[in-house]
């Protein structure tokens, strides 16, 4: 988890500040990321909701747009 969190850590920094990415941060994310699903599951329709919000009707989302 410690890896996780510094292959975390120096992508961010990469991203912010410019710098080359490294490639055992880049090889350790995909294998977090695979961990996770496997522990927790996948997300469902439910989480989908969550994350998107909640779906608008065409009226509502053009009044939403305009605003």
């Amino acid at each position: 988890m410690l890896l996780s969190v510094l292959a975390q850590l120096r992508f961010a920094a990469s991203l912010l500040f410019g710098i080359r990415f490294a490639a055992w941060s880049l090889d350790r994310l995909p294998t977090a990321i695979r961990q996770t699903v496997q522990e927790f599951g996948a997300l469902g329709t439910e989480s989908a909701e969550m994350l998107n919000g909640p779906v608008l009707d065409e009226a509502t989302r053009r009044e939403m747009q305009s605003r």
